[in-house]
């Protein structure tokens, strides 16, 4: 992977990325990390660096660093986006990889009583699995709720694939995806943005 491979991500993600720092990238590391690449690359990322930060990172683009630190930064980003990357760029990938984690057969049938009609939380959904079980089984609502979004990119198309099958209303937003089984027939507005808190039954 290489420093331009940054621009395979579309803008809301670049911003969930760089913006909440829980992947743990510094202004001045990214900036650093980005000397010498190609200018209209620069520039996609620069604009979705939050406003109050743009200042220090062009700061950091302009400071004259030793090409061993340059190097030093592009491992440190591209390692901390390493996942994110593989799954924008490669998402068949992360389908080969989790590919032999089956969910036990046994636990949907016996839990099936407990979500049928139920709002059900998915914390940590990643590509869906539990969430599209779960439709299976009944649920009202899934609240399929995934920090990445490179997995949520994947659950979008999965949904868009099974959508035929399964006639689901998706609402998706930077941190989680809203299942809904539209056999219920009612509109559900877009959800406010939900990080590490469950989400109580209405």
């Amino acid at each position: 992977m290489q420093m331009e491979d940054l621009v395979v991500f579309d803008d809301a993600a670049l911003q969930n990325l760089l913006c909440n720092n829980g992947f743990g990238l510094t202004v001045e590391n990214l900036a650093h990390s980005l000397h010498g690449i190609a200018e209209e690359a620069i520039q996609r990322i620069a604009r979705n660096i939050p406003a109050d930060h743009r200042a220090l990172f062009f700061d950091e683009l302009r400071r004259s660093i030793p090409p061993e630190q340059i190097d030093a930064a592009r491992r440190t980003v591209l390692d901390r986006l390493f996942w994110e990357l593989t799954y924008w760029k490669t998402p068949e990938l992360y389908e080969e990889l989790t590919e032999g984690e089956r969910l036990y057969p046994g636990i949907f049938k016996q839990l099936e009583p407990d979500i049928r009609g139920k709002v059900v939380l998915d914390a940590g959904a990643g590509c869906g699995r539990v969430s599209f079980e779960c439709v299976r089984c009944g649920a009202d609502r899934i609240y399929a709720v995934e920090p990445s979004p490179g997995l949520l990119r994947i659950l979008q198309q999965k949904l868009d694939m099974i959508a035929a099958l399964f006639p689901v209303q998706v609402v998706l937003t930077h941190s989680h995806c809203l299942i809904k089984v539209l056999t219920w027939r009612f509109h559900v507005p877009p959800l406010p943005l939900i990080q590490h808190r469950a989400v109580s039954k209405d």
